[in-house]
C-alpha cells in the first residue's frame, strides 16, 4: 500500500471510529429519558392454579348477599322493589371471586336519556397481578324495552381463579346502575377485603374524572371520556395496594359540586352542595350507615364551583362579605359533622387542582388553622404541568402527579412507604433537559469535527508536498 493510498485507510478509519463514539453517546444519553409517568404497576404474583372440571353458577344479588359473594365497594343501597343493589357515586361498585372463564351481569341502569350521559362501568379483572387488565363497558348499549339488561362481564379467560372488580365510571348526577344477578360457568368463591387503610373523598367532578381522557381544550362533556380510575384517588390507593398494603377508597362526588353555593346549582336541584351528602348513598336521599365504612382518613377537594358563584358577585358588595362569611361557616360545619360520624379520623384539606384564586385560598387556610388536631392541608402543585387542560380541568399526567403529591403527604401522617414520587427539578433536568443539551451539542460538533478533520488532512497533504520539493 502506497503512502498516499495509506493515508486515505488511516482518515477512513477515524471517520468511522468518530461517527461510532457520537453515535453510542447519543443512544447512552437517550436512556436518561425515561418516562415520568408509570401508567401501571403489575406484580409478579399469580392467583391460583388452573381447574379443569367445570359447572356453572348463577345468583340473584340477594342470594349473593347473603352467601358473601359479592363485597361492595363505597356507598350502595338495595332497592326491594327493583331487586338490585344501586352504586351511584363514582368508583362505587363492587367485588366478586370466581372459578371460571366468564363472568355475566344483569344489570339495571337510569340516565338522561342522551348518549352524551351514557352510563359505563369500568372492568378490573385480577387486580396487581402478571395478568392485570382493565376495560371499560357502555352498559346503554345493551338497553333494550326490559328493565334488566343482560351484560357479558368478561370471558375467554383460563379457568382459574379470578378477582373482578366493577367500578362505576359515569358520575352520579348523570346515571345510576344496579346489580340484579351474577353468572359463571364455574362457581364463585366467598368475596372479601381486609384493607389496611380506608379513605373517603368528598369533591366534584375532578375526582369523578371528568375530561381526563379528552385532547382538547375546548371539548365538551361526555360520560364516555370521564374515567374515575385516571383520577389521583384512584391511582393513589391502587399504587399504595400495590405494595401489599391494600387501600380501600369511598367517593362523594358529582360535577357542579360546591361546599357551600355554585352558580351552576343555585336553582333546580334538589342536592346543592356536598355537606348534604354526608350521610347519603346516592346522588339523592338515599340513607348511608356511615358506621359501615369508617375511614382513617377523609380528603376534601372542593371550591372551583364556589368560586363561580363567588365570582359573580361585586367585590365590593355586601353579598360578597356575605358569602365569604357563609362559605367559611359551611367549610367548618362540614369538617365538625365529619368528627361526628367518624371520631378517630384525620381530615386532609385538598385544592388547587384547578386554581381557586387568592380569595378562597386564605379562606381554606383559615378554616383549617380554625382547628386545633387532625385537620392538615394539602396545595396540589399539577397545575404547573398543565400543557392541554381540557375544558380547564386536570388531564392525566396532572392527575398522576396528585396522586403522588396524595400519597407522599398521607405516608407523612400514617407512616407508611409510597412507592413513587415526583421527581425533583434536579431530577427532571438530569432525565430530560440534560439529554437535550447534549444531543444539540453533538449535533453541532459533529460538523465542526468533520470540518475541521477536512482542513487537518488538507494542512497534512500540503505540508507532504512541501516535503517532496
Amino acid at each position: 500500500m502506497n503512502k498516499k493510498n495509506k493515508q486515505k485507510y488511516v482518515y477512513k478509519k477515524y471517520n468511522i471510529f468518530l461517527f461510532i463514539t457520537i453515535f453510542c453517546i447519543s443512544l447512552f444519553s437517550l436512556s436518561f429519558g425515561t418516562n415520568l409517568i408509570k401508567e401501571t404497576n403489575n406484580s409478579s404474583l399469580t392467583l391460583s392454579t388452573k381447574f379443569e372440571e367445570s359447572t356453572s353458577e348463577s345468583f340473584s344479588i340477594s342470594e349473593l348477599k347473603s352467601r358473601n359473594l359479592i363485597y361492595f365497594l363505597g356507598r350502595t343501597f338495595y332497592s326491594e322493589e327493583d331487586e338490585c343493589q344501586w352504586f351511584n357515586f363514582s368508583l362505587s361498585g363492587f367485588m366478586v371471586k370466581f372459578v371460571g372463564t366468564e363472568l355475566d351481569g344483569s344489570f339495571l341502569i337510569k340516565t338522561l336519556g342522551s348518549p352524551q350521559y351514557d352510563a359505563y362501568i369500568s372492568v378490573v379483572v385480577d387486580l396487581n397481578t402478571s395478568h392485570e387488565k382493565s376495560f371499560s363497558i357502555n352498559l346503554s348499549n345493551y338497553a333494550n324495552n326490559e328493565s334488566t339488561i343482560n351484560v357479558p362481564i368478561v370471558s375467554n379467560l383460563d379457568n382459574m381463579t379470578h378477582s373482578l372488580y366493577i367500578y362505576k365510571r359515569s358520575e352520579a348526577y348523570y346515571t345510576s346502575i344496579g346489580i340484579a344477578n351474577l353468572s359463571t360457568d364455574n362457581y364463585f368463591l366467598i368475596a372479601n377485603s381486609k384493607p389496611t387503610y380506608k379513605f373517603e373523598f368528598y369533591g366534584d367532578d375532578i375526582i369523578c374524572g371528568a375530561y381526563v381522557e379528552e385532547t382538547s381544550s375546548s371539548s365538551t362533556f361526555s360520560t364516555a371520556t370521564e374515567n374515575p380510575l385516571k383520577t389521583y384517588p384512584y391511582l393513589f390507593a391502587s399504587n399504595l395496594s400495590s405494595t401489599g398494603v391494600l387501600t380501600e377508597i369511598s367517593e362523594i362526588a358529582f360535577g357542579g359540586a360546591p361546599i357551600f353555593k355554585s352558580a351552576s346549582l343555585s336553582s333546580g336541584h334538589s342536592i346543592t352542595n356536598i355537606p348534604m351528602l354526608i350521610d347519603k348513598s346516592n346522588y339523592g336521599y338515599e340513607t348511608w350507615d356511615n358506621s359501615s365504612f369508617e375511614p382513617d382518613g377523609v380528603i376534601i377537594d372542593l371550591g372551583i364551583n364556589d368560586k363561580s358563584f363567588l365570582d359573580s358577585l361585586d367585590s365590593n358588595s355586601e353579598d360578597y362579605i356575605t358569602y365569604k362569611e357563609d362559605f367559611t361557616n359551611c367549610y367548618i360545619n362540614f369538617i365538625d359533622n365529619i368528627f361526628y360520624f367518624y371520631p378517630n379520623t384525620k381530615v386532609f384539606v385538598a385544592s388547587n387542582m384547578i386554581s381557586l384564586g387568592d380569595t378562597l385560598e386564605a379562606l381554606i387556610d383559615n378554616v383549617v388553622l380554625s382547628f386545633d388536631a387532625n385537620v392538615y392541608r394539602i396545595n396540589f402543585t399539577s397545575q404547573s404541568l398543565a400543557s392541554i387542560m381540557p375544558n380547564n380541568h386536570p388531564n392525566a399526567k396532572q392527575q398522576y402527579y396528585a396522586s403522588n403529591e396524595l400519597g407522599q403527604k398521607l405516608a407523612e401522617i400514617y407512616g407508611f412507604t409510597y412507592p413513587y414520587n415526583n421527581p425533583s427539578i434536579n431530577t427532571v433536568f438530569l432525565r430530560y433537559v440534560l439529554p437535550f443539551i447534549f444531543i444539540l451539542l453533538i449535533c453541532v460538533c459533529l460538523p465542526l469535527l468533520y470540518y475541521f478533520n477536512e482542513q487537518i488532512k488538507k494542512i497534512i497533504i500540503l505540508k507532504r508536498k512541501g516535503d517532496k520539493k
